[in-house]
């Protein structure tokens, strides 16, 4: 009569895929918050990269005089930005060493005439002589932090 009992060991077919549903479900609802995660924390080296730069700028807005640099003009939009006045080649992002988040490459920073940029740019805006409006572009091309205004 012994073989008549049946054994009760192991996990049904049915046990175990609701344990690998539930899993599964698990890991989606984990990685959704952890891509969020991730945005905000390529928006946060945006901002970091804004206000280096917005630092750079109020320094060297104490030594030259923007008003007479090439690359600070709102007729030459577009041209890279660089710091130590006229005749000065040495870009903002070789001084900070700043990287795009969003491309993993080096940002360059250019002067525009709008506050408008690509994920992860750091957009620098002439306003007048011896001002600048600088901003960071987050994800989907939105601005993200505030505006930052270097004046002299």
């Amino acid at each position: 009569m012994m073989w008549l009992r049946k054994s009760k060991k192991g996990f049904t077919l049915i046990e175990l895929m609701v344990v690998v549903a539930i899993i599964g479900v698990l890991a989606l609802l984990g990685l959704r918050v952890y891509i969020g995660q991730q945005n905000k924390a390529k928006n946060a080296i945006v901002i970091a990269n804004a206000s280096t730069v917005h630092t750079l700028i109020q320094g060297d807005l104490l030594d030259s005089d923007y008003a007479s640099d090439a690359a600070a003009s709102d007729t030459n939009t577009g041209v890279l930005l660089s710091i130590g006045g006229t005749g000065s080649s040495t870009a903002v992002t070789a001084l900070a060493n700043m990287k795009n988040p969003f491309i993993g490459t080096n940002i360059a920073v250019y002067v525009t005439g709008a506050l408008t940029g690509a994920a992860g740019e750091v957009v620098v805006t002439w306003i007048s002589t011896n001002e600048f409006q600088i901003r960071g572009i987050g994800a989907g091309g939105t601005a993200t932090g505030e505006i930052l205004t270097a004046i002299q």
